[in-house]
């Protein structure tokens, strides 16, 4: 007897549960307000797409620029060594020259003859 109580516990149980899932009305969610959400952060994706690739334009372009700025640091820092190597140059010529030829460089005299 007690098998057949749970047997029927169980299948009034199962009855129930099959009234609440056929009869009993679901709600469903709204979606409207949902898709009108998606279509709002999908609109602003494309205009933060569209922002990124301006800016990935503008990237490119600064690099570049700061290419042809190092380049241009790079020349002139070639330029400033070369004028430092030639004033070191003329500054040891200069330390070699007795009184007489320190003399007439300071004073601007030219020895050489121009004439046959």
């Amino acid at each position: 007897m007690d098998k057949c109580k749970t047997i029927l516990i169980v299948g009034l149980c199962l009855l129930v549960l099959a009234y609440f899932w056929w009869y009993v009305p679901c709600e469903e969610p709204d979606y409207g307000n949902y898709s009108k959400q998606i279509e709002n952060l999908q609109m602003r994706n494309d205009s933060l797409r569209a922002n990124n690739r301006m800016l990935d334009i503008q990237i490119t372009r600064l690099k570049s620029e700061t290419d042809s700025v190092k380049k241009l640091i790079r020349i002139d820092r070639q330029v400033i060594n070369e004028l430092k190597k030639s004033e070191n140059e003329k500054i040891i010529a200069i330390d070699h020259f007795d009184n007489d030829e320190l003399f007439r460089f300071f004073a601007g005299f030219k020895t050489d003859s121009t004439a046959n």
